[in-house]
Formats: structure tokens, C-alpha cells, sequence
């Protein structure tokens, strides 16, 4: 019995598991050059942050891991001209913002960022 639990958590911790969250922020922006878009409006953007990582013990990343980053960086952006902190800041760019700031720290399944129901970008490395 010993022997398969042993083999039965061997299993276990060989898993990969992915761990996700979702944040929200509204901001302002404006993208020169585009018909539409060149004038500052904004948006209520989502940004969902999805990690990998293996079951080695238990909370082995916590949410909590990943709050305390994204928060950080939900800071950076909320009630903000996107355009004074991302130099064209497009979904995409969002996107490729977030994750080369959470990159050092997970190893990140996908970054994606949703600026109305219907449109999002998403950085998947």
C-alpha cells in the first residue's frame, strides 16, 4: 500500500498545473495615426495571467505570488494616459508590457488583455 502511494504522489508531483487570475483597470489612451482611435478615449480593460507550474508541495505559487506583482503593475496603469506610461499602447503592447514584467518571476502560460467584450491581445510565449 505504501509502495503505491509513494508511486501515486510520484505522479502527482510530475503534474503540470496552470494557475490563472484575472485583474481589471480602466485607463486612457489614444493611438496616433488611427481613424477611430487617435482621439483619448478609454476603456475598462481585463487582463488575465495564466502560470505554469508543476506540483512539487502544495502552493507551490499562490495566488497571492501573482496579486502581488500584477498589483504592482495594475498601479502603473489604472486611471492613467496609457500613452505616458507604453509608448503606443495598443492591446498588444499592453500585453507584451505586463508579461515582460511578470516574465522574471513565472513561467507564464499566456498574458491576455481584453479591452471591451468583444477584443482582446494576448502574449502567449
Amino acid at each position: 500500500m505504501k509502495r503505491i502511494l509513494r508511486e501515486l504522489l510520484g505522479r502527482l508531483r510530475s503534474l503540470k498545473v496552470r494557475i490563472g487570475r484575472t485583474y481589471t483597470f480602466s485607463a486612457a489612451h489614444s493611438l496616433e495615426g488611427h481613424p477611430k482611435c487617435g482621439r483619448v478615449h478609454g476603456h475598462n480593460y481585463k487582463v488575465e495571467v495564466c502560470v505554469r507550474t508543476k506540483i512539487a508541495h502544495p502552493l507551490n505559487i499562490d495566488f497571492y505570488d501573482i496579486d502581488r506583482h500584477m498589483n504592482a503593475i495594475i498601479r502603473m496603469l489604472d486611471h492613467r494616459n496609457l500613452n505616458e506610461v507604453i509608448e503606443y499602447p495598443t492591446a498588444e503592447n499592453i500585453c507584451e508590457f505586463i508579461y515582460q514584467r511578470l516574465k522574471p518571476f513565472f513561467d507564464i502560460e499566456y498574458v491576455k488583455v481584453w479591452e471591451n467584450d468583444r477584443s482582446f491581445a494576448e502574449v502567449i510565449p
